[in-house]
This record gives structure tokens, sequence and C-alpha cells, in this order.
């Protein structure tokens, strides 16, 4: 797709770019009247980041994430983004979408020759992303539901990492990138991570998608956590 972002480096600056061309692009062309179907959300991002693999250090990206369900297309419902084109992959690796400088294994790999090519190069998962949408006015079960996923790409080592989820209204939104940056704290992750917030339908707010960068190594503020000394 011709002017679609694409990631080069897998850095922060990326992220932000692409957390905001995302967003941007959500809200230019999302009709809300209709109402889309979670596994439409879903399709439309792992289109999207499928889309976005680019090239590192002059090598292909591998995209790795489940194919497509064809009973879900997205299209209808996003007016500005229907000629992203679908997605090719065949199934997941580790997570629910992975970019990586593994070599495809489309039709080899079960051949020594594929493996020998993997163990020749230098290999690394350059992003790997989960979503979650929750729960439409269950905040509980939501909060448990995106922190369910947010573990697995704390566990995970990728030069970038993101996580794409739905809260009920602003103030879960807030808790939820408190509670993913206090995580990723706890776990002493240094890679940046772009967190993005495609709420419900708000009761009484305007529904507004939205997203975040987590980076540095500094503990972050948190309702859990006793202020440090001196502050």
């Amino acid at each position: 797709m011709s002017g679609h972002f694409k990631f080069v480096r897998y850095d922060s600056a990326e992220l932000t770019t692409a957390g905001k061309q995302l967003v941007d692009a959500m809200i230019r062309g999302y009709d809300r009247s209709l109402e889309p179907p979670t596994e439409a959300w879903t399709e439309l991002v792992l289109d999207w980041f499928a889309c976005a693999a680019g090239a590192f250090s002059g090598q292909p990206v591998l995209v790795d994430a489940r194919a497509r369900e064809v009973r879900a297309d997205w299209r209808p419902f996003f007016s500005c983004l229907r000629d992203i084109p679908m997605r090719t992959s065949r199934a997941e690796f580790l997570l629910d979408l992975t970019h990586s400088t593994y070599p495809d294994y489309i039709g080899r790999y079960y051949k020594d020759a594929y493996w020998d090519e993997c163990l020749l190069g230098q290999r690394e998962v350059l992003l790997g992303l989960e979503s979650e949408w929750g729960r439409c006015g269950d905040v509980r079960n939501t909060r448990v539901k995106v922190l369910e996923e947010a573990v697995k790409l704390a566990a995970i080592r990728a030069r970038t990492k993101v996580l794409v989820f739905g809260s009920n209204d602003t103030e879960q939104c807030a808790r939820l990138i408190a509670d993913v940056a206090l995580l990723r704290y706890q776990v002493r992750d240094e890679t940046p991570w772009l967190l993005v917030d495609v709420p419900w339908r708000w009761t009484g707010q305007s529904w507004q998608p939205s997203f975040d960068i987590l980076k540095g190594t500094e503990r972050p503020a948190h309702p859990l956590l006793r202020p440090t000394t001196g502050s």
C-alpha cells in the first residue's frame, strides 16, 4: 500500500509515528453508526501491522500471525483504511503478531536447509503484538484480560512491543496504562512499548482512540506504590 507506515529501525520514535497514524486513521475512517464485532477490530489491527513490516538492515522482515478469518471482514466499517492489503500470514509465532528476522518457512519448514539458514544468521523478534478488547461494561474482566495479554509481552524478548486494548471509560484507560507501565518496570523491560486504546462506547463521554509510549527505566507512578522518599 503506497504511503502506509513502514518500520525500519524498530525504536520508540517509530512506535510513536505508528501509534499516531493508526489512531488518526481510526478516528477519520470509522463509521460510528455501525457496530463492528471485536473480530473486525482484531482483523484491522493485524492487517495494519502486517502491512507495516518493512526491511531491517536491508533484509526482509517475516510477519507471523494467524490466517485471516474471512467471516469477519473489517473493511466495510473503515472507509479510509479499506485499501490496506489483507495479510498473507499463516500462523502465530509466540504472540498474536510478530515481526522477526527469521527466514520465511513456506514450503521448507521440515527441510534441513531451512534450519541451517536459521542457525547461521542472527535472529531477532523485532516487534511483538497482542490485542485484547476485554468486555463492554465490565471493568474488572477487562483489566484481567488486558493484563493477561500484557504478561505475554513482558515474558518475551523483542526490540519493540505493541498492546492494543479497549477501555470502558477514561479512568480505566489511565489505570490500564499505569498497570502495564508498572508491569514493564517490575520485569525490568527496557524495550519501548506502544499502547493503543480503542475504547468501547463510553456513556456520556466522547469516543476517542488514543495511544501512549512506554520507554525509559524509571519507576512509574501507580496507586499501588508508595511515594519514593523525598517525593
